[in-house]
């Protein structure tokens, strides 16, 4: 497990979050953009991983929404070509699932089963589908072709959901 310095790791506290998504203060989703080296990703993954552990008290309730809002980026990277990239994101999927105490996404993030977290994700985040989906964006631009395949599918796992959603309204209406 990567450790941090005294001065990383007061640097983390002293200074609050900003309140804005993480891909706009470096904790989340543009710390794994695909088009960054191997390392660099797997460094990125883990440093999320230990900096959430970090968190107590309030700060607890501030790193659950990190880790929502980075959750779908670590699914995508369960299937990164580098095995070592790919193994990061799970270890830090498994460790999100005992975070936010969703043992199912434990138990799938143990197994890799991007495909079935996907649908639990949209399933148990409903309201989130948009930001899935802004958050997809910059993999279809991946220069790893599984990536960008993934990314397809989870699209088109989106619109199922949302043609579903619409159905059940629709029918719920005609009561």
């Amino acid at each position: 497990m990567l450790q941090l310095t005294p001065f990383w790791s007061r640097l983390f506290w002293e200074h609050p979050f900003p309140r804005q998504p993480p891909a706009h203060h470096g904790l989340g989703a543009e710390v794994f953009l695909p088009q960054e080296s191997d390392t660099g990703r797997e460094l990125s993954i883990c440093l999320f991983q230990y900096v959430m552990g970090l968190a107590t008290g309030a700060r607890k309730e501030e790193m659950k929404k990190e880790m929502w809002e980075t959750l779908l980026l670590l699914v995508f990277h369960l299937r990164d070509q580098k095995e070592n990239v790919a193994k990061a994101a799970q270890e830090a999927l498994c460790f999100t699932g005992r975070f936010l105490k969703w043992q199912e996404l434990t138990e799938l993030a143990r197994t890799a089963k991007p495909w079935e977290i996907s649908k639990c994700l949209l399933e148990r985040k409903r309201r989130k589908t948009k930001d899935f989906l802004h958050q997809s964006e910059v993999y279809l631009q991946s220069p790893q072709e599984i990536l960008r395949q993934d990314t397809v599918r989870f699209i088109g796992l989106i619109g199922q959901h949302v043609d579903e959603c619409r159905t059940t309204e629709y029918i719920k209406q005609g009561e």
